[in-house]
């Protein structure tokens, strides 16, 4: 087992080869689930790759509002949910595995919800999309990087390392996932595909525009997430930091400068 508890701000732990989470004493989890390479079949660069024996065999594991029960009360006044995904190390006909990737609905006030991505275990790349003009980030980040998703952004996660990819994210509880998209598409603009030790971008075809791409590394939150631990303690000790998570039209025209303002 491999000790996450440094990375998370709770005692969890790792199975590196199932992927599953083992929770200690004193953690909540509201709910687990998984989404099985069958599920993907629409989002996947060659579904004809996929073979029977896979289809069943789950992509990426899903723990949903994890919690220590004695912080239950101040998640609920700030609308807030921490989640963890871990998504298997593979592929699929060369294809990174990836989650299906989705949008999220707007807020009351107007603007899309944000999320944040916090790297726990292994390697990631974060796509994120915007589609008029046809425009894709992909950002790389390892262990202890983070990054915020603006509103508006079609996002998903792939998997670029060998072992499993533990990711957390802290969002709005109102926050929906629209998945319509990318089921549409197969997927993002740009796909991943294994390329010896390392991966490549591919075009995805099914867009009727050719997208323009640019690579990022590391960390791209701005001063959105101040503190340097674990983003659950911050956003449990610094609440008012947070408040943008469920209001983001006081602060959208920020978020989206933070990824507007770098260079294609």
């Amino acid at each position: 087992m491999i000790d996450l508890s440094s990375r998370i701000g709770m005692p969890i732990a790792l199975d590196p080869d199932s992927g599953k989470l083992e929770f200690g004493d004193g953690v909540a989890v509201e709910g687990t689930g998984d989404r099985r390479f069958a599920e993907l079949r629409d989002v996947l660069a060659n579904p004809e790759a996929l073979v029977d024996d896979d289809a069943d065999r789950p992509a990426y594991l899903l723990y949903r509002g994890v919690h220590c029960p004695s912080d239950a009360r101040l998640l609920a006044e700030q609308g807030l949910r921490y989640d963890l995904t871990i998504t298997l190390p593979g592929d699929v006909g060369g294809e990174l595995i990836k989650t299906a990737g989705h949008i999220h609905n707007a807020a009351p006030d107007g603007a899309g919800y944000p999320e944040i991505y916090d790297v726990v275990h292994g390697q990631a790349a974060f796509i994120l999309q915007e589609d008029e003009p046809l425009h894709v980030t992909i950002i790389t980040c390892g262990p202890g990087e983070r990054i915020l998703i603006p509103p508006g952004a079609s996002h998903l996660t792939v998997n670029i390392g060998r072992e499993p990819l533990v990711v957390a994210d802290l969002v709005a509880i109102a926050s929906q996932n629209n998945y319509g998209e990318f089921r549409t598409r197969r997927g993002a603009a740009v796909h991943l595909f294994r390329d010896g030790d390392a991966w490549t971008e591919r075009i995805n075809p099914a867009y009727p525009t050719t997208p323009v791409w640019r690579v990022l590394d590391g960390t791209r939150i701005g001063d959105f997430a101040p503190g340097d631990g674990p983003i659950y303690a911050d956003a449990i000790a610094n609440a008012d930091d947070y408040r943008y998570l469920t209001a983001p039209a006081s602060r959208a025209a920020e978020m989206r400068a933070l990824w507007s303002s770098r260079e294609r």
